[in-house]
């Protein structure tokens, strides 16, 4: 408009000796004020290198003299980026116009296996007059990568050559050739992935004519030169594929991926490193005839592209868009296939995506075992920040499903849990488990809490405590007997006065639990926790208790009782000297003997031991109330059968009670 003659100006307004950036299309006139806005910050931005919105870091010294341009790691907004630097000097024409051809390309082009642009801008006027900056993701070249002690395996190699060739197919499918499909222009993610970049050339032949065909030749090596490009037969071309030239170049390419740097055009009739389902489509691309070069769409179709990693990486890529089914099938898959996975591969690809897709894609409990196997891998702070979010999020999710595997795996990562998190938002939505409606749930929150003591606090624990003291009446016999076992393991998690106050009462409440292996767990915490207890506390509460199953009808629970007895007799004994000389006037011994503490030790790996044999049984006896009191009924039988005194056997109307209680549905 005749009000605004600025706007139609492609130049922005600038104070003299600050350098203005050449902006690569002209702005319409609705946008061209703001525009001209954002130029002239750059503008400023570009006074000096240190004044770049973005800083420039370490200099890649392996990619000198590959490219144009010279290679540069940097951050943006304290996150990793690449930034490629142009700088004209002694440049030619043809240079100049690829770097700028680089930057609208750039631009223009997108599809997920080219290098991922973010900004890039062309200093206009000033001192770096002329000098292009591309910055991308972070990224390596894909040289290095290869030369490197570290090579990717060779499924990873072929899932390489295939997404290069799925870009370079993209650009023919609109009529565009790269020019410069070579080792330099392809590099490698932090994913492994590899990317396709060096658009200096990237044209339309058809539009163009030979001028695109001219500078492939002026700016490539003649070594990676097609042979009629090689000797000047640039009408060959016309006739061809606008693709053929970039046939030739994908053919380079694999030579050099499997056999290193190409020196001398002979090498390519060597074949004996490139993997034989491969070697036939490679002898194609590099037909001396333009015409009869292999498409790259063909090259696709290739059996050395339908590895099953090739799948697996493909599958991930379009996970949020996958049938529900084919995702279940997928996950059960892929817990077998991570430690075939680079590790790059696992940790920046595999990983997000899969806790994106249990965040925003109501993924499944499946996807728990893969991804807890890959962040297995993950530092500390790395875990931290990727996987304690969601998984915190998970633990607020009901559903049953979901949280069974979660205390199932919660044992493998809880030590890298932190505290705060673990206590404030994971544990707080936990104990929902506790009282839940399915047993399985309640035992398997039950046994959880064995592997989160170390890390509660002290509220979390009084939680735990008197979740504990309803869960010991619970009408799951296993669930009894795994509680009180529970208690025994976290017992130097509790504050003194808790353990004063809650534990012998707990463990001699199981002692009159009618199933046996309740009764044993009673006997044998009550033993590895001796050290806690006071010599009368013993005397007063815990041998009264004890005493009766000591001709408990269970050998199991006898063996235990009495192995416990002599464990308190002993504590008793000590005690009862010390007495002796303090009544003496002389100082007494320690209050711990070799005697006792060896006890206490035999007694807590005994508790180890009846766990495990708890959890076995629960497979063969069931969840259900009634099957686990039938088996408590079956062993007092079998003891009466034999002669032995049914100590602590429920009445006939506490069995009543106890089977009418433990009907399902109850």
């Amino acid at each position: 408009p005749a009000a605004q003659p600025a706007c139609s100006s492609l130049a922005p307004r600038t104070v003299e000796g600050r350098p203005r950036l050449a902006r690569s299309r002209r702005p319409s006139c609705a946008t061209a004020a703001r525009g001209c806005r954002r130029v002239a910050m750059f503008s400023w931005l570009m006074g000096s290198a240190q004044s770049l919105p973005f800083e420039i870091g370490e200099h890649v010294e392996a990619f000198d003299g590959k490219s144009i341009w010279k290679l540069f790691s940097g951050r943006k907004e304290g996150r990793p980026i690449s930034v490629f630097i142009f700088d004209p000097t002694g440049r030619s024409d043809v240079e100049k116009a690829a770097a700028r051809n680089a930057l609208k390309r750039c631009k223009t082009i997108k599809h997920p296996y080219f290098l991922r642009f973010l900004e890039g801008m062309e200093v206009a006027e000033g001192k770096e007059q002329g000098r292009v900056y591309l910055v991308t993701e972070p990224v390596a070249p894909l040289a290095a990568a290869l030369a490197g002690e570290d090579r990717p395996p060779e499924q990873a190699v072929a899932w390489g050559l295939r997404t290069v060739a799925t870009a370079v197919a993209f650009l023919h499918k609109g009529g565009l050739m790269h020019g410069n499909v070579n080792l330099a222009s392809i590099f490698v993610s932090r994913a492994g992935d590899w990317k396709l970049g060096g658009f200096e050339l990237v044209a339309d032949p058809k539009a163009v004519g030979h001028p695109a065909y001219t500078a492939v030749r002026d700016l490539l090596p003649r070594k990676l030169l097609s042979p009629e490009m090689a000797r000047g037969a640039l009408n060959v071309l016309d006739k061809a594929h606008p693709g053929a030239t970039d046939r030739w170049l994908m053919g380079i390419t694999i030579y050099e991926v499997f056999n290193g740097a190409l020196e001398r055009a002979e090498q390519l009739k060597n074949t004996a490193a490139i993997p034989k389902p491969l070697v036939q489509d490679y002898t194609r691309l590099l037909s001396g005839n333009a015409a009869a070069r292999l498409p790259i769409e063909e090259l696709l179709k290739n059996p050395l592209f339908q590895h099953e990693y090739c799948a697996m990486q493909e599958f991930l890529e379009k996970l949020n868009v996958q049938e529900d089914a084919e995702k279940e099938r997928f996950f059960a898959r892929l817990t077998d296939q991570v430690t075939d996975i680079p590790r790059d591969a696992a940790k920046y690809k595999v990983l997000p995506a899969l806790v994106e897709n249990l965040e925003y894609g109501g993924g499944t409990a499946k996807i728990l075992a893969p991804l807890l196997r890959v962040a297995k891998d993950l530092s500390e702070e790395e875990f931290h920040s990727q996987v304690v979010p969601i998984i915190a999020k998970l633990f607020q999710n009901n559903d049953r499903a979901m949280r069974i595997p979660l205390l199932e795996h919660l044992p493998s990562f809880v030590h890298l849990l932190p505290e705060r998190v673990l206590n404030e938002h994971i544990f707080a939505n936990m104990c929902n488990g506790f009282v839940d409606t399915l047993p399985q749930l309640r035992e398997l929150t039950v046994k959880t809490v064995v592997c989160l003591a170390p890390k509660l606090n002290q509220r979390s624990v009084g939680q735990v405590l008197r979740a504990f003291a309803k869960l010991q009446m619970d009408e799951e016999a296993a669930i009894r007997t795994n509680t009180t076992i529970c208690l025994g393991k976290i017992t130097q998690y509790i504050d003194k006065g808790s353990r004063e106050r809650v534990l012998i009462a707990a463990f001699c409440r199981a002692l009159a639990d009618p199933f046996p292996p309740a009764r044993r767990a009673g006997a044998l915490s009550l033993s590895a926790t001796q050290a806690f207890h006071s010599a009368a506390d013993g005397a007063r509460k815990v041998i009264p208790a004890i005493a009766p199953c000591c001709l408990d009808p269970d050998p199991e629970v006898r063996k235990a009782a009495l192995q416990t007895m002599s464990v308190y007799m002993s504590k008793l004994e000590a005690e009862s000297k010390r007495m002796a000389q303090r009544e003496a006037g002389l100082e007494p011994e320690p209050e711990s003997s070799d005697a006792i503490a060896k006890a206490s030790n035999v007694a807590q790996e005994s508790v180890m031991e009846s766990m495990t044999w708890v959890s076995s049984m629960l497979g063969k006896v069931g969840l259900g109330g009634g099957s686990t009191e039938a088996l408590a009924r079956a062993q007092a039988d079998k003891a009466k059968a034999v002669g032995q005194p049914n100590i602590l056997q429920p009445t006939p109307a506490q069995a009543a009670a106890a089977a009418a209680a433990a009907t399902p549905g109850g």
